[in-house]
Order: C-alpha cells, then structure tokens, then sequence
C-alpha cells in the first residue's frame, strides 16, 4: 500500500505542477509522506527488519514512486533520500520529530537539502556538456517557494498521510 500512496502522491505532486499551480510553488507532497512515515516508523524497523518495510524498503519505495513520475536518474534520488534520512534520523535523537513545528523544520531542511542536491547534480551534468558552472540561485529558479510551501504544509499532511488506509500495519498500530 505503501508504493501505491506514494505513487499517487507524487503524481498530485506532478499534477499541481502541471498546471493548477506555478512549478515553482509545488509542493514537495511525496517527500512529506516519505518523512512522516519514516518518523514514525521506530528505530528497529529501520535498520533492522523482519518488518516488511524498512530502512531500504521506505527508501527503494520513495525512489521507485518518485522515478515513474520524473526525468531525474536513479543515482541522485536514492541519494538524496538518503541523506535525507540519515538528517531526519539525525534529528530525531535529540528531537521529537513528530512534532507540529519541529515537522515544519524538517520537511523545510529536508526540502532545501534535496532541491540543493539535485541542483548540483544538474549543475554538474552541464559541465560536462558546456563547460560553465552556474551557482545555485534562490530567487532566480524560485526554489525558496517550493521549500515554504512543502514546510508549511508539513504539520498538516504528513499526520493526514500517516491515515491513509493500509498504511498503519506498517508501524503495527491500528
């Protein structure tokens, strides 16, 4: 159920995108179910697992959704998830993660880590092929509206995300 809501989930992502709303205020909605399923997933089940779903499964399942629904290569976006979850991961020994406005700062962090990541990862693709290296620039590619837009969003989705049917046996509450 998993790979089916985070499927569904990316491609609102790419339909607000497309059309409802500028690309530049898209919300990032697939890394907010991505970080509110693996906050609540307990540390066990993320390194271990006779779980069905854990530390590669969250990943392997964020990257697999992500991927169908985008031209960015497999390399990138598995590393971008996990640097992303190691930062959560991180966090969440000093830090309820859970929390309305400590989601705010992790979707926000986690948001601006991967749009600098795959700007980077662009940024040296083109270089190979032009020789120029261009900076990242905030307010010349509007990146700073995604990264508002997914981190105000965060205390209210992710707690509707962690509810959607079939999601709850993952973490073994009902």
């Amino acid at each position: 159920m998993l790979l089916f809501w985070s499927a569904m989930i990316q491609a609102s992502t790419g339909f607000l995108a497309s059309g409802l709303m500028s690309p530049r205020w898209a919300p990032d909605l697939g890394l907010l179910l991505f970080l509110a399923v693996a906050a609540r997933l307990g540390r066990k089940d993320l390194a271990a697992s006779r779980k069905p779903v854990g530390f590669l499964g969250i990943l392997l399942v964020s990257a697999a959704s992500r991927l169908a629904f985008s031209v960015q290569a497999v390399a990138p976006v598995l590393t971008g998830l996990l640097a992303v979850l190691f930062w959560q991961n991180t966090l969440r020994r000093g830090l309820d993660v859970e929390r309305p406005m400590i989601r705010i700062l992790v979707a926000g962090g986690a948001s601006m880590l991967l749009l600098f990541w795959w700007h980077l990862v662009r940024e040296a693709n083109l270089i190979g092929i032009s020789g120029e290296v261009s900076p990242v620039v905030w307010s010349d590619v509007g990146a700073w509206r995604s990264v508002l837009l997914t981190s105000a969003l965060a205390p209210a989705l992710m707690p509707i995300f962690l509810r959607l049917p079939g999601l709850s046996p993952l973490w073994g509450r009902e």
